[in-house]
C-alpha cells in the first residue's frame, strides 16, 4: 500500500505545537485563577504542568532546529559530494527527528494522562487496571458527554500501534468522533495518524481533561494528591 506524507514546514510545526500548548496553558490559568489547589500538590493541576512541559520542549526543539540545523558542527564530519546531496541527507534526517518529536509527545502526554485518570477515577472510588475501561467508567461516574468514550478508543488505540510499529494488528474496527470516521485495518499501518490528527486529538483530550476537573464530584474535592506529593527533588 502507498503511504502519503504531507509536506509540513517547521515553522508550521512551531505553530501548530504552540496553538496546542496555549490549549493546554489556557486550561491551566483558568483552574489556578478559580481555585487554590496546591500546584505542586493537587492531580488537577501538576497532571496538566506535566502535559505542558513536553509540549513546550518540542517548540524550543522545533525553533533550534529551525534557526541552526544546517549549521551544526556534525555534519562537517560527513563527504558530501555536493550540496544536493547534503540536502537530501539533512532532508532524511529531519524526516526522522520529526517523527520522533511527535511519537515522543504523544507518549509523554498519553502517559501522563493514564495517572491523571487513575488518580481522579480513585478519588470517586472507581478503579481499575486498563486505561480504556477505566476512562469510561469515570465518564459515567461523572455523567460526562458518552461521546467521549470513542475519544478514548481512538486514544488507547493509537497507543496500542506504538507497540507493532504503527500497524494495527487486532480485527478490523471503525471509529466514529466528532463527525470524523478512523479506519483501523488489520495487519495494515494507520495511515491518518499525522501532527495534524495527533494535535487535534490532544486538544480534544484536554477537554475531556477540563470537563473532568469542573465536574461536581471532582472539583468540589478539597484535594486530589498526585504521585509526586511527597516527593522533594534536590539539584546539584
Amino acid at each position: 500500500m502507498n503511504i502519503y506524507n504531507k509536506k509540513t514546514t517547521v515553522k508550521e510545526l512551531i505553530k501548530i505545537y504552540s496553538g496546542l500548548r496555549f490549549e493546554f496553558s489556557d486550561l491551566l490559568k483558568k483552574l489556578l485563577e478559580e481555585n487554590n489547589w496546591d500546584e505542586n500538590k493537587d492531580t488537577r493541576i501538576v497532571s496538566l504542568k506535566l502535559m505542558i512541559e513536553p509540549i513546550q520542549s518540542k517548540i524550543i526543539l522545533l525553533h533550534l532546529i529551525d534557526e541552526h540545523f544546517g549549521d551544526i558542527s556534525l555534519w562537517n564530519l560527513q563527504k558530501f559530494q555536493n550540496q544536493q546531496q547534503k540536502n537530501d541527507f539533512l532532508n532524511n534526517r529531519l524526516y526522522f527527528i520529526i517523527n520522533e518529536l511527535r511519537e515522543s509527545l504523544f507518549i509523554n502526554i498519553f502517559i501522563r494522562f493514564e495517572n491523571f485518570i487513575k488518580l481522579t477515577a480513585s478519588s470517586v472510588e472507581t478503579n481499575g487496571n486498563r486505561i480504556n475501561q477505566l476512562s469510561k467508567d469515570l465518564i459515567d461516574r461523572l455523567g460526562l458527554n458518552q461521546d467521549y468514550k470513542e475519544l478514548i478508543n481512538l486514544f488507547t488505540y493509537i497507543r496500542n500501534t506504538m507497540h507493532t510499529e504503527g500497524f494495527h494488528t487486532k480485527p478490523d474496527v471503525t471509529i466514529s468522533y466528532n463527525g470524523a470516521a478512523y479506519d483501523f485495518y488489520q495487519n495494515k499501518p494507520v495511515t491518518f495518524y499525522d501532527v495534524d490528527f495527533l494535535c487535534e486529538m490532544l486538544t480534544e483530550i484536554k477537554k475531556l481533561i477540563g470537563e473532568i476537573i469542573e465536574s461536581n464530584d471532582i472539583k468540589s474535592k478539597s484535594t486530589i494528591g498526585h504521585s509526586y506529593e511527597n516527593l522533594t527533588f534536590e539539584y546539584e
